[in-house]
């Protein structure tokens, strides 16, 4: 007998809430509504007027469709064992029709539309039940159950291909839960949408964009708004989870697209020449007040991380604006959802939005203070390889070692890992890290933060595992070193590199030779040549010594810029890490420039400290000085022409934070981490990361050079406007009547 003692769910079966004489003689009629019922204080999810199990979740009441006989159960035919979900077959004529019919690109609308028509005869019975599932929702038996699948989740599991693990998403019971919770709130009246405080591994941001995808394509003149912490978060939201799975959509949900809008910022599905689309469109908004304030949201709106939003009141942002957009009356709905950031960085607002969405506290409507139905997934579901083959989270210790998705055997279930690693924490900062990262409860998500760094604990955990475990590996040693740079003959010259195990600097990557010590005359100064590989960035010092006998060290940190994949450079990557404190800041100063020489690349310093900006001039270096990249050069100030660099204050500060906030969420602990994709390789630069705190930023001299390195190559990169490559050429057209 298989031991399912390990499974647990976070729904909560309530058999007999309506009695069962009442459900069948509601059933026989087909009487029951899609919404909520006041009478029996449940809202119904079926579409098809009947009702099977209700279950409770998070104070809603969820009725579910009855189930059908097992002749229209997927997999009922399948030996309990072999019961899991796979996807449909969907023919190839579909799944590659440019492929097939349109290789060289050069189909003209009317002869596509006539391989449409007939495409759509030969598979009307295929696309008629896809686009059924799509609006409906599907039945599957997994391990001998019979689960029913909301539309929402079927589209996710059938059609949104997750082009960065280049799979379908695999099928997990936690995340059928969260989708009954969805559908709920979008079948309740007095709903205005959904908050979740996020927990990572429950893939809010796939859920969300998958949803979105699928509204768009079956929604006429629809506005589906997307926004996030940062314009940038929302852009790579917008390109990983819509833009990018839509060219894998089979042909009969491919919408007519507007070619001349399509970017980062908006998709519409309307083609100008031809007239015909749905005129609806999905357009990222600017993380502000009023965002996308006075557009009526026809469907829903995508709002992530809205946890860590600092430049206004997330709070006053809903309350506000963003909540007129989803009227009643316009039957529109919110995703929305966040971790909590610092208390002064969006934290304590959060919460006040938090607790002003509890469904214990409804007024004489029904209705939260906001309209929102505030949901927690406690981390416990969502750790993982804690779901076994099936999907079913392996909460509890199994009573033997079972199998999880990846055919690893586990001997314990999720909660007891996560009791280790909490009883495992070293002090109480690391309790509380260890409880942010992840949230059993709602109190372990608004754990106060004051003295807590602000990067993501896990991901420097993951980054730390993998380095500890290259240790003493080839690998390591030829991408972590130590060594000296010196002059070649005279002071400003060349440099040359000279291997040492106790150097100042530390290095993963050194230039070809050709590549070191260019340069190029502009009048009487010298500048860099390799500016579009990368950049350093720096925390310098100016005095000799201190009161107290200590100061902070000066540091560098030298990186490369994005999109260099095959070009013999490490793309992306922070590369160098100096930090000393020599006696005469002039010997740090002169460091500096051997390293901005020998690189070939210009130095972004901080300017609060000016003797480095000044050493630069004043040794005809200032070619090699950077301009403060965040500004244009009519902004700038006098001092800021003459010496370059960049003044850190509370503007300045900020962007700096958020630009290594986006970088360190992208290039740490990532999922598929390896010596192939590992964008830093430097223990200290981990730590200091680790270490950073907002409220202690002049102790940590490492952490703000390397802020200082990411905004000198990304910042302007963030904002230049660039067209998206799909992998896969589209030719986009519509089956006419699918939809």
């Amino acid at each position: 007998m298989i031991d399912k003692s390990y499974r647990k769910r976070l729904c909560v079966d309530i058999d007999g809430h309506i009695p069962q004489d009442i459900i069948e003689s509601g059933n026989a009629k087909k009487l029951w509504k899609y919404g909520y019922n006041p009478e029996y204080d449940v809202t119904i999810i079926s579409r098809d007027g009947t009702i099977g199990q209700i279950y409770h979740l998070e104070g809603q009441n969820i009725a579910l469709p009855k189930k059908p006989n097992d002749d229209n159960i997927r997999n009922s035919d399948l030996r309990q064992k072999d019961q899991k979900w796979f996807r449909y077959k969907v023919p190839k004529d579909l799944s590659n029709f440019n492929d097939i019919y349109n290789g060289d690109g050069n189909l003209t609308f009317d002869a596509e539309m006539q391989i449409i028509d007939s495409l759509e005869v030969k598979y009307n019975k295929f696309i008629k039940e896809d686009v059924f599932k799509i609006i409906n929702g599907d039945w599957v038996y997994i391990d001998g159950e019979a689960f029913y699948i909301t539309g929402g989740h079927y589209f996710l599991l059938q059609h949104l291909y997750l082009t960065k693990e280049e799979i379908y998403p695999k099928f997990r019971v936690t995340q059928l839960e969260y989708y009954y919770w969805l559908e709920s709130c979008y079948a309740d009246h007095r709903s205005k949408g959904s908050l979740l405080i996020k927990n990572r591994q429950i893939f809010f941001s796939t859920v969300g964009g998958s949803e979105v995808l699928r509204f768009s394509i079956i929604t006429n003149n629809g506005l589906f708004p997307i926004m996030g912490q940062t314009d940038q978060d929302a852009k790579d939201l917008f390109n990983e989870n819509i833009l990018e799975p839509l060219q894998y959509l089979p042909k009969h949900l491919l919408p007519i697209l507007n070619n001349k809008t399509l970017g980062e910022k908006k998709l519409e599905f309307y083609n100008p020449s031809t007239k015909k689309g749905r005129r609806t469109i999905i357009k990222i908004y600017p993380s502000t007040l009023k965002s996308y304030d006075g557009r009526r949201v026809k469907v829903i709106s995508l709002n992530d991380e809205l946890g860590k939003i600092t430049n206004y009141d997330v709070y006053m942002w809903w309350m506000g604006y963003a909540s007129n957009c989803h009227k009643k009356n316009l039957k529109s709905k919110a995703i929305c959802g966040g971790t909590a950031g610092l208390r002064d960085k969006g934290g304590e607002n959060y919460e006040k939005f938090c607790d002003a969405s509890e469904l214990f506290d409804r007024n004489e409507l029904g209705e939260t203070k906001t309209g929102l139905y505030l949901i927690m997934i406690p981390a416990d579901y969502g750790v993982p390889e804690y779901y076994d083959e099936y999907g079913h989270t392996i909460y509890y210790d199994p009573l033997q070692p079972t199998l999880n998705e990846y055919g690893e055997h586990i001997k314990i279930g999720s909660n007891t890992y996560l009791n280790i690693k909490e009883a495992n924490c070293r002090n109480d900062n690391e309790l509380i890290a260890q409880k942010i990262t992840f949230p059993r409860s709602r109190k372990d998500a608004f754990l106060a933060m004051d003295n807590m760094g602000m990067f993501d604990l896990e991901k420097i955990n993951i980054q730390e595992s993998f380095l500890d475990g290259l240790k003493g590996t080839a690998e390591l040693k030829n991408n972590s070193f130590r060594g000296d740079l010196d002059w070649v003959k005279e002071q400003f010259g060349e440099v040359k590199y000279i291997p040492n195990v106790k150097g100042k600097y530390w290095f993963s990557w050194i230039p070809d030779e050709s590549l070191r010590n260019k340069y190029m005359r502009k009048g009487n100064l010298k500048y860099p040549v390799n500016e579009h590989i990368g950049a350093f960035g720096s925390d310098p010092f100016n005095q000799k010594g201190v009161a107290s006998g200590r100061g902070s060290l000066g540091s560098v940190v030298g990186g490369t810029k994005k999109g260099l994949e095959n070009s013999g450079v490490p793309s992306n990557t922070l590369f160098l890490h100096y930090a000393e404190r020599p006696k005469d800041p002039n010997i740090f100063f002169e460091d500096v420039a051997k390293a901005c020489i020998f690189y070939s690349m210009p130095l972004l310093a901080e300017t609060n400290k000016d003797g480095l900006v000044r050493y630069f001039k004043e040794n005809g270096l200032r070619g090699y000085s950077m301009d403060n990249p965040t500004k244009s050069q009519d902004k700038l100030s006098e001092t800021e022409k003459d010496w370059g660099g960049m003044w850190s204050e509370a503007t300045s500060i900020d962007r700096q934070e958020k630009t290594a906030l986006t970088w360190f969420a992208n290039n740490i602990g990532q999922d598929d981490l390896s010596v192939d994709n590992c964008k830093c390789y430097s223990e200290d630069i981990i730590k200091a990361f680790k270490e950073y705190m907002p409220n202690k930023r002049g102790i940590n001299d490492t952490a703000v050079a390397t802020m200082f390195c990411l905004v000198a190559n990304h910042y302007k990169v963030a904002r230049q406007k660039k067209k998206t490559e799909f992998t896969r050429k589209i030719n986009l057209g519509l089956f006419k009547k699918a939809i």
